[in-house]
């Protein structure tokens, strides 16, 4: 059972005192170094690509359209759309 908080108190008063001053602050938490913001990053982005590939992997029809076309300074840009419907039946475009 969880004992009742006072009411002046928000339900983040409760937690430890980090997390308080955290949630109190208008900063930004930048307690991280570059190096693992970017493992962070590439972790998240991992997760993500493995997601739609088993979404992909169990669609029974997949539609790719591929275009290029250059940028400002020349350098050529390409995109890439999968279209496909999840096992629930949403219809996705990537």
């Amino acid at each position: 059972m969880v004992a009742p908080q006072p009411a002046s108190l928000p339900p983040v008063a409760s937690r430890g005192r980090g997390e308080r001053e955290l949630h109190n602050s208008n900063s930004v938490f930048s307690g991280l170094s570059s190096d693992i913001q970017n493992d962070l990053i590439k972790s998240i982005a991992q997760v993500i690509r493995d997601e739609i590939k088993s979404e992909i992997n169990f669609a029974k029809f997949v539609s790719v359209i591929a275009d290029e076309t250059p940028d400002i300074s020349h350098r050529e840009q390409m995109s890439v759309i999968f279209r496909y419907l999840t096992k629930t039946g949403i219809e996705r475009d990537l």
